[in-house]
């Protein structure tokens, strides 16, 4: 597997810079948060449609003519950012920056959140990504039962009757880790996988608009966990769902300040802290699973990736390795996770925070750590 514009391998990359099976059970499906919380159930149904629906229409934008043009940008825009975070002389901007492919990614999130805002089946849901064309079946193998394990644990928190919430989500996580060819580990991969391999950064430079579209809709699955897991009466947690809604809604609509696109991807111990703090192990698999899914983004879009389903299959075989890349202390995940700034990875889910807490990206506080320059592509 070559890329023949680059001569580069990145196969033979991962391997020397980063050194169907059993299903989940029945109520893994979210049918107990459909009922619980429909608006919330219905939407997370629509995420996955529309994310499969998303890698389609980037690798569609990739293949027309109109694009040639925007990827000359992008190439440049990504050197340019090379050099000024290895100088430490970036400011990332808090939200989404035009981007090369302007009124074709205008187009693009403008038909997604339509496609969003429709009621769409959980069979639906099952198959968008086996049904999205980019995606080879080892990467939608792995998506599924990753929507899979992310439902159990809303169907566990929303279900009264089970009482011992810790050993049910220890349960799933142990079930869900059961498939290793489907499974992502329970313990954290290198960050350098994110912001080191060749083709880093392509999804958010070249789509800033629409990688902060699909961040919104990672930050409300976690954010929408923290009223849910703190527990109290029904009303007080519908509440707290309310308002992460309200400032989805308001993210999607373009506002500002609390209700800003993501420009960071939002991670667990951001979000989430209350998940973070409870059930490690499902934390870390839920940021594994999203470390993923934007690097394969990054492979979609750059345009000098030529074999694109083989870059993924290699991509998703070091992911599910549980034995390769982790990191030796869990702090450091930890410490990647909050690099991100909580404002710019959509803010908090309940409380307030009026202005950034950083001025720098993890990709620049990355750059010691950085296993797989951009000094090697040529």
């Amino acid at each position: 597997m070559c890329f023949a514009s680059i001569r580069f391998s990145l196969v033979a990359s991962f391997l020397i810079v980063f050194s169907g099976g059993a299903t989940l059970c029945a109520q893994s499906s979210g049918e107990r948060l459909a009922s619980e919380l429909p608006q919330l159930g219905g939407l997370f149904n629509a995420f996955d449609v529309t994310q499969g629906a998303m890698f389609e229409r980037v690798a569609e934008i990739g293949r027309s003519g109109e694009s040639e043009a925007a990827f000359g940008e992008l190439r440049q825009a990504l050197n340019m950012q090379a050099e000024m975070e290895m100088g430490h002389g970036m400011m990332m901007a808090e939200g989404p920056m035009d981007g090369p492919f302007g009124a074709l990614e205008s187009q693009a999130v403008s038909e997604l959140t339509q496609l969003m805002r429709q009621q769409h089946s959980v069979s639906e849901a099952r198959e968008a990504f086996a049904n999205s064309e980019p995606l080879p079946s080892s990467a939608a193998g792995v998506f599924r039962r990753g929507r899979e394990f992310e439902a159990r644990l809303f169907d566990i928190y929303v279900d009264s009757s089970v009482g011992d919430k810790t050993a049910a989500v220890d349960a799933a996580v142990a079930e869900y880790l059961s498939d290793s060819d489907l499974a992502l580990p329970s313990r954290a991969k290198q960050p350098s996988l994110l912001t080191g391999h060749p083709f880093a950064n392509a999804f958010r430079t070249g789509y800033p608009e629409l990688a902060g579209w699909r961040w919104a809709q990672q930050w409300l699955k976690l954010a929408s966990l923290e009223p849910i897991m703190l527990g109290g009466d029904r009303a007080t947690t519908e509440a707290g769902v309310r308002t992460t809604l309200e400032r989805f809604n308001g993210k999607i609509e373009g506002m500002q300040g609390m209700s800003m696109l993501p420009s960071e991807l939002p991670m667990v111990p951001a979000i989430s802290p209350v998940l973070y703090s409870r059930h490690q192990a499902a934390a870390i698999i839920l940021d594994n699973l999203v470390l993923l899914e934007t690097i394969i983004a990054d492979l979609l879009v750059h345009p000098d990736v030529q074999d694109r389903g083989g870059s993924i299959d290699a991509v998703v075989s070091e992911f599910t390795n549980p034995q390769t890349n982790l990191v030796e202390r869990e702090e450091e995940h930890l410490l990647f996770a909050l690099r991100g700034g909580i404002f710019a990875q959509g803010g908090p889910a309940l409380g307030q925070l009026a202005a950034p807490e950083r001025n720098r990206s993890r990709a620049e506080m990355e750059m010691g750590h950085t296993s797989m320059p951009m000094t090697d592509m040529n």
